[in-house]
């Protein structure tokens, strides 16, 4: 009986270990998801306000040169200049947001 009685608790025991174990993985494998998840939204969200950025930088171009009293001979060489760097406006958010995703999560090495 008390053999019957030690196979039943080791019986148990490896049971409840290895349901622990798997419940553990599984919380792993929801941290890494939930990680990716909200790395994808802050990539994405820092894109789109890069183009609405863009967008209002690429509009308002003329009047802040006249605001900043930019020379008219000068004028078509900083629109140009405006235009370009507002093309990449979303591009270089996406990629802050990126780097700081992987500085916040230890990895300030992965390109």
């Amino acid at each position: 009986a008390q053999l019957a009685s030690d196979k039943l608790k080791e019986s148990i025991t490896n049971e409840y270990s290895t349901e622990y174990t798997q419940s553990m993985r599984s919380e792993s494998e929801i941290a890494k998801e939930t990680m990716r998840r909200t790395a994808t939204a802050a990539t994405t969200a820092s894109f789109a306000v890069g183009v609405v950025l863009a967008f209002g930088l690429s509009t308002l171009a003329e009047p802040l040169l006249r605001v900043m009293h930019v020379p008219p001979e000068a004028a078509p060489i900083v629109r140009a200049y405006v235009a370009t760097r507002a093309l990449g406006l979303p591009f270089f958010a996406a990629s802050n947001a990126a780097e700081g995703v992987y500085i916040g999560h230890g990895d300030g090495v992965t390109p």
